[in-house]
This record gives C-alpha cells, structure tokens and sequence, in this order.
C-alpha cells in the first residue's frame, strides 16, 4: 500500500495516494515511512496543513515521541511547508534536542527551523553545538555551509564569522569562512583552492540576496494587482509550496496557490528564478477567471 500511495502521488492521484498511506498505517500502525509519506503528501501536494498536524498528532501517539521521531516531524515540516507553519515544528524541534542535546542533526535542524522563522540570535546559538562532532563537520559539511550562507543573507554575516573564527582550525569550515569574509570585503589570503571555493560561496550570498528582493517585489505586485481590481486582501488565500533542500533557509522556488474565497476557484502559479507569477496573478484577475462560476465536481 506504500509503495501504490508513492505511485498514485507520482500520478497526481493524490486523494487514492492519501488513502493508500492510510491502508499501509491502518495495517501497521508503527510503520514510520507510511506516516512520513502520507505527512510529505499532505503538506507538499495538497497543502492540507491542518490535516497534517493531526497526521502528527496521531504518528507520535501510535509511534512515540522519541527524539528522532520528533525530528523528523519537524523536519518534514521544514522542509514542506510555509513559514507560517512552522510553530508547532519548532516546539517538536525543541523537545528532541532536550530528549538528546548532543544530536548535532537535531541541533541543525532546530537551528534551521528558527533561521526561517527570522530568530537567529538563538538560530546561531544553537549552532554551536554543530561543531562538537568531527563526524557531523565531515558528513555535514554542505548542510553547515547553506546555513551560513542563509545567516549571511539575512544580516548576520558578521555575527557567523566571528562563531566559524573561532574553529578556523577546522580544514572543512575554511572555504565557508573564506567566502563570508570575500562577501564581507575583507582581506582573505589562503591557497588558491580554498579562494575559488571561497569565491562560489559569496556569489551564493549575492544571488541569495538578489533572489529574496525579488520575491518581495513580487509579492508586492501581487497585492497591488488586488487592490487594482477592486479586491481586499482578505478576499483571496496565498499558499506557496516550496522547493526546498535538507537545508536552504531560502529555496529555490516552487509553487503559490492562489484561492477566491467566494467561490473556491484556486490557480496555480510557479515560483523561482525568472519567474513572474504576480504578473500572471494580474493577468487572471484581468480576464475575470476568478469570477467565474466553479464547475460542479
């Protein structure tokens, strides 16, 4: 039943896909990998959040509310849903690195968790606990470098210089380090390998930046193109379902669901580099296609 819920998700069946994790859990109740997926499909495909939580809800009463369970909820949610949605994530969040407070992995995403919700005092703070493993500086090393970048893109390059500075003995933080301090414009000298890397690391910052302007003006094009037609805010819901890694505080795009609440018409409209999503959103306004009458299932 697994496996026939991750094809029909695959073949956008995502109600049977729903109903088919249900049969797998409803067969084995501890089947962790069947509520992991019915969870994903809920918050990335349909945007079902409050079902979501109760899917949460229910996986660690049935389950357990061990640590790597509670981590991995939160995760998910990091990973799958909006920013909005990410309170009772970061309360699991919390609670796993109480139950293991040595657990670089749920420190990390703890420290994501409250980066994306814009605390990175304590995003920064938590992740001192990062470099207490060798292990975790070698395997993790790609996941500590987006979170830094993330921290530098929100105005907190300096603060992430002064925590890696203090473990500049480390030879996988070097190019990270290198990279803030090229963004920063401070003078770097260090071997020509470490600088390129180093180099890639601050164009990663600048096009952050330039990407997160972007989705603020279109977001501001948006409510604009509302007010143009007439509308209140209120008369509409914005759901954006993002594409993100393990790890990207800032993600690469993904989709925005755009409902009219008098009616229920929804329209989808896909975010990333390059797109123009707003314009389009105007576009449907323009032509009336949310005014009209919603067919009947």
């Amino acid at each position: 039943w697994n496996n026939l819920g991750n094809l029909l998700k695959s073949l956008k069946r995502y109600d049977k896909a729903e109903e088919a994790f249900r049969k797998a859990i409803e067969i084995n109740k501890l089947f962790s990998l069947a509520w992991l997926n019915l969870i994903r499909l809920q918050l990335e495909f349909m945007a079902a959040y409050e079902l979501a939580y109760k899917s949460v809800d229910q996986f660690l009463k049935d389950c357990g509310r061990s640590a790597e369970n509670l981590n991995t909820m939160a995760l998910c949610f990091f990973q799958y849903a909006p920013k909005d949605h990410l309170n009772e994530a970061e309360s699991w969040s919390r609670e796993a690195v109480q139950k293991v407070p040595d657990n670089p992995d749920y420190q990390h995403t703890l420290a994501s968790i409250l980066g994306r919700l814009g605390n990175w005092d304590e995003a920064l703070k938590t992740s001192l606990g990062f470099f207490e493993s060798e292990e975790f500086l070698e395997r993790g090393s790609n996941d500590i470098t987006e979170f830094f970048i993330s921290a530098s893109v929100a105005g907190f390059g300096e603060d992430s210089l002064r925590i890696l500075e203090q473990y500049s003995n480390k030879p996988t933080l070097e190019p990270l380090i290198t990279g803030i301090k090229i963004y920063l414009g401070k003078k770097v000298r260090t071997a020509q390998e470490i600088m390129e890397i180093g180099k890639d690391v601050a164009k990663r910052i600048e096009r952050r930046l330039g990407e997160s302007e972007e989705k603020d003006d279109e977001y501001q094009a948006y409510i604009d193109a509302i007010v143009k037609y007439g509308y209140t805010e209120d008369d509409f819901t914005y759901n954006e379902r993002i594409i993100a890694t393990r790890t990207d505080l800032h993600p690469l795009g993904g989709e925005i669901t755009i409902t009219f609440v008098r009616n229920g018409i929804k329209r989808l409209y896909t975010t990333g580099p390059d797109s123009r999503w707003a314009a389009d959103f105007e576009a449907d306004l323009k032509a009336g296609v949310f005014e009209k009458k919603k067919k009947p299932l």
